[in-house]
């Protein structure tokens, strides 16, 4: 993974919530690339343990928004905001949502990543769009194996670090993206 991108997508926000590492870990990697700031989101009424994750999967699965801690960026400031959720029950967690349902219309050029176990991307990026009213400019996952797999790891984080920098990816002036599908760019295997 190079330690800096060339190129300039602007100011950039990384947004995260974690529970496992995996999350943060890409979080981390992105904005350490970018010069980027990061918040990571606290969940307030989701515990560790059996019962708090099953409660945070049922959660998830039903689109129930959650109580989250105080955040210390306003994305508003930001010309680029990277979202980053694991995958609950196959969707995003209640805190990504309700981050994207607070935020949504302040958020300016929007790109998504995703952990998971095996979910594509795909199956979770056209939700966070839908909330934020706008597609993103750039998605990708990551499943345990590529997590696992240094070079995959790398060469993925890297694609995607790369389609941010492409100006056709930019949102044009109407809310539509400019040029290819990004997401479509960087979210195969």
């Amino acid at each position: 993974m190079s330690d800096q991108v060339e190129g300039n997508p602007g100011k950039v926000l990384v947004v995260y919530y974690s529970v496992s590492g995996n999350t943060a870990r890409v979080a981390r990697d992105i904005a350490k690339a970018l010069n980027a700031d990061v918040e990571s989101l606290r969940d307030r009424n989701h515990g560790t343990g059996f019962w708090g994750y099953l409660k945070a999967g049922l959660n998830a699965a039903r689109g129930i928004a959650t109580t989250l801690g105080d955040t210390s960026f306003n994305p508003r400031n930001y010309d680029l905001t990277i979202v980053g959720t694991p995958v609950w029950a196959w969707h995003m967690t209640p805190a990504i949502r309700t981050y994207l349902e607070r935020h949504g219309t302040e958020l300016g050029n929007v790109a998504f990543f995703v952990t998971s176990g095996d979910t594509d991307a795909e199956r979770i990026v056209p939700s966070m769009e839908s909330i934020v009213k706008r597609p993103a400019v750039a998605f990708t996952g990551f499943n345990g194996r590529q997590l696992a797999d240094a070079g995959v790891y790398s060469r993925r984080l890297d694609d995607f670090l790369k389609s941010l920098k492409r100006p056709a990816t930019l949102q044009t002036g109407d809310g539509r993206r400019a040029g290819a599908q990004a997401g479509a760019q960087v979210s195969g295997a």
